[in-house]
């Protein structure tokens, strides 16, 4: 999914909803940690302490690798040391996981705003083999999310809720709270004791400014 889709707050409601430790670790730092099994146990550790010292419940815990395609790229004919030092890291990752035995139980997820990079070594069985896309919510959802974080600000009377759904469409779970932060911050700003609707079509216009903005030197551009 894309970024600000919610993977991570996916991964963390799945583990609290099992009610199993849940540790997160990102892709690039097991580039930087030199051997991808010292991250990997420096994980494990994370998820005994969460744990409690529980070393049964350690073994049902979630692991999640957020920005996996950093190691995960498809492999291509390495022409520096960096490219080379990415796939000896993959290919210690999946030597790593191919070690977690089924007794153990732990779970691994892992997130990407780019699968069609990924090696196809990642996708086999017994790796990540189940795929699972988090698009944009829908009208409805926006319209759940925009209730969970207006909750606590107070609101003029012209803020129509239906508007501003309509205004949020195609945002990100990330990018509605954004809005509704900058709306915020737009009434603070103009002395207003209440967040009105022309604070709101404010915050709103900023974060499809930002979104252009993205759009323009994201890494798909660089493929148009």
């Amino acid at each position: 999914g894309a970024t600000g889709s919610g993977k991570t707050l996916m991964a963390k409601t799945i583990a609290n909803y099992l009610d199993v430790p849940f540790a997160i670790t990102d892709a690039t730092a097991l580039t930087e940690a030199g051997y991808v099994g010292d991250d990997v146990e420096n994980v494990i550790s994370k998820l005994y302490n969460a744990s409690g010292g529980d070393k049964h419940l350690t073994e049902r815990g979630i692991v999640f690798i957020d920005e996996i395609d950093a190691i995960g790229s498809k492999r291509l004919d390495s022409t520096t040391s960096g490219d080379r030092e990415v796939h000896r890291t993959l290919m210690q990752l999946l030597s790593e996981m191919d070690g977690f035995t089924p007794s153990e139980g732990i779970s691994v997820i892992a997130a990407t705003n780019r699968m069609e990079l990924l090696d196809k070594a990642l996708l086999r069985p017994g790796r990540f083999d189940r795929i699972i896309a988090i698009s944009s919510p829908d009208r409805d959802g926006v319209k759940d999310i925009l209730k969970i974080h207006t909750a606590n600000v107070p609101l003029a009377r012209d803020v129509e809720m239906s508007k501003i759904s309509r205004l949020c469409e195609g945002f990100s779970g990330a990018e509605i709270k954004a809005a509704v932060t900058e709306a915020a911050m737009a009434a603070i700003s103009s002395d207003q004791d209440k967040v009105s609707m022309e604070n709101f079509q404010e915050g709103v216009e900023r974060i499809q400014n930002e979104r252009t903005k993205s759009s323009k030197t994201s890494p798909d551009s660089l493929y148009q």
